[in-house]
């Protein structure tokens, strides 16, 4: 009877001792994840700054250079040309 007594509570010492260890196990899981989901909240709120996107306009003379390059290559007409570059110049005032 002894024998067995000694075995059954070798048997949930066994027991308690994996349990113990499932949940420490289970505490660093938690850390670790806990510690991964902070990181990528700071670096996402990092990554999105303020929510606004800043629309940056060419200058005037990047605007009459590029409708300067569209005449020389052909795609727009001498005519085109001048009618836009009024309409560039006006936009800009």
């Amino acid at each position: 009877m002894g024998t067995i007594l000694r075995q059954i509570n070798s048997y949930q010492k066994r027991i308690l001792l994996k349990k113990v260890k499932t949940e420490d196990d289970m505490k660093k899981i938690n850390r670790i994840v806990l510690g991964l989901v902070l990181l990528a909240a700071t670096v996402s709120g990092c990554a999105i700054g303020s929510g606004k996107t800043e629309v940056v306009k060419p200058t005037l003379g990047q605007e009459l250079m590029e409708l300067k390059n569209a005449r020389e290559s052909g795609a727009i007409s001498e005519k085109e040309y001048e009618e836009l570059k009024e309409k560039l110049k006006k936009s800009y005032n």
